[in-house]
C-alpha cells in the first residue's frame, strides 16, 4: 500500500467516525469555481487527474462529500460539475423561494457546518432534501443532451406518437439516467444506515424520491420550427426540463401540504416501507415539528428573524411585517437608493440611462 492509499484509508476511517450530511455537497460551490470541473471534462491528463483526487479527498476533508460520494468523484469526475451546478442552482432557488418566510433557507450556506433545521427531521429538511435531489436530476439530464457527459446520450422520445403538426426529434433531457445517478449519489449513505434502523434515513430517502419525481413530472415540450421563411409547417419537438425555480415552484406547494409521520416505536423499520408507498408516495414526510422561527435558537437552527426587511404595506402577505417580525414590531429607516432612470434608446443600437437617487423607506424587524 502506497502513501497515497494510506492516507485515502485513513480518511475513509476518519469520515465513519464523523460522517457528513449526505446533502454537504450543495456547498461545493462554495470552496471551487464550475471552471475547474469543467476543465474535467475537456482534460485527461494524468497531472489533471491527480488534481481531481486531490480535491475530491479535499471535499471529504471538509465533509462536504461522504465517503460513498467521494466514489463518484473519483471514478465519474465528469459528472461533478453537475454535481457542481446542482449545489449552486438549489442554493439560490431555496433562498429565492422562502426569501419572504421566517425560515428562509439561509442554513443551507452554512453547510457543511452542523445545521440542527437540516438534521432533525423537519418539514423544513424535507423540502431541501427534495429540492436538491430535483436539481441534481435536472442537472445530470442537462449534462447528458448536452454532451458533456459522455455516459448518457439524448432522452427516448415519448411513447406516445406525435400527431400532424409536429414530430419528435432533437436531443431530449435523459431524466432515466439522471434519476439514477441522482438516487444513487443522494441515497448510498443514506442506505448505510438500513443495516441500523434510522427512521430520518428512511424519510430523507422518501423526500429525495419525491424531488426525483417532481423533476420527471417537469418535462416540458419545446418546439423548432421547419419551413420556409419559418412558416412553421412542420415542428420538431423534444422532452426537456425548465430552469430550477420553475421546479422549486411547485415543489413549494408540497412544503405546506408536507405531512407529519409517527414511527409506532423509535426506529421502527415496518414504517419506513410504509413511508415509501401508498398515499404517502406523492408527499413530504418529516418527523420533527419545526420551531415558528422567531428567535435565534441554536438547538432547533433558527437563526430569528430581528434585522430581516419586511413588507408593512401588504399584512397578509408573507413577507409582511406581522408575520416576519412575529408580533415585536418593525423599525423604519430612510436609506439612499441608486437606479438608472430616463433611458433613451439611440440609433443604432444602444440604451443610454442617466443615474438617479432617492429615498426610501426600509421596515425591519425589531
Amino acid at each position: 500500500m502506497d502513501g497515497c492509499q494510506l492516507i485515502g484509508l485513513l480518511i475513509l476511517c476518519h469520515l465513519m467516525a464523523t460522517p457528513a450530511l449526505s446533502i454537504n455537497w450543495i456547498g461545493l460551490h462554495r470552496h471551487w469555481d464550475s471552471e475547474f470541473w469543467n476543465w474535467t471534462t475537456l482534460n485527461s491528463s494524468s497531472r489533471q487527474i491527480n488534481n481531481i483526487k486531490s480535491t475530491c479527498w479535499s471535499a471529504v476533508r471538509q465533509k462536504l462529500l461522504t465517503k460513498e460520494q467521494v466514489k463518484v468523484c473519483l471514478q465519474q469526475p465528469a459528472t461533478m460539475l453537475s454535481v457542481w451546478e446542482a449545489g449552486q442552482s438549489s442554493s439560490q432557488a431555496c433562498r429565492q423561494a422562502f426569501a419572504e418566510r421566517r425560515w428562509n433557507c439561509s442554513s443551507i450556506d452554512f453547510l457543511p457546518r452542523k445545521a440542527p433545521d437540516l438534521s432533525h427531521g423537519t418539514r423544513e429538511q424535507a423540502w431541501v432534501y427534495a429540492l436538491t435531489s430535483a436539481a441534481l436530476t435536472r442537472a445530470v439530464a442537462r449534462g447528458c443532451s448536452s454532451g458533456i457527459l459522455k455516459q448518457c446520450a439524448c432522452g427516448s422520445f415519448p411513447r406516445h406518437p406525435p400527431d400532424g403538426q409536429f414530430k419528435w426529434g432533437g436531443c431530449g433531457d435523459d431524466i432515466k439516467y439522471a434519476k439514477q445517478f441522482a438516487k444513487s449519489f443522494t441515497d448510498a449513505s443514506l442506505k448505510r444506515h438500513w443495516k441500523k434502523p434510522h427512521v430520518i434515513s428512511a424519510v430523507n430517502m422518501h423526500n429525495n424520491r419525491v424531488g426525483r419525481k417532481v423533476a420527471e413530472q417537469s418535462l416540458q415540450t419545446q418546439c423548432k420550427c421547419h419551413g420556409v421563411s419559418g412558416s412553421c409547417q412542420i415542428k420538431t419537438c423534444w422532452r426537456s426540463l425548465p430552469p430550477i425555480g420553475e421546479i422549486a415552484s411547485r415543489m413549494k406547494m408540497l412544503y405546506g401540504l408536507a405531512v407529519e409521520v409517527t414511527p409506532r416505536r423509535p426506529n421502527d423499520m415496518r414504517r419506513r416501507s410504509a413511508v415509501a408507498s401508498g398515499r404517502l408516495a406523492q408527499d413530504l414526510i418529516y418527523i420533527t415539528k419545526s420551531p415558528d422561527f422567531c428567535r435565534p435558537d441554536k438547538q432547533s437552527g433558527s437563526l430569528g428573524t430581528a434585522g430581516r426587511m419586511c413588507n408593512a404595506t401588504h399584512e397578509s402577505s408573507s413577507g409582511s411585517c406581522a408575520s416576519l417580525c412575529c408580533g415585536r414590531g418593525y423599525i423604519t429607516v430612510i436609506r439612499e437608493q441608486v437606479e438608472r432612470c430616463n433611458c433613451k434608446y439611440i440609433w443604432c443600437c444602444t440604451v443610454r440611462c442617466k443615474t438617479c437617487r432617492r429615498q426610501v423607506e426600509v421596515h425591519m424587524c425589531k
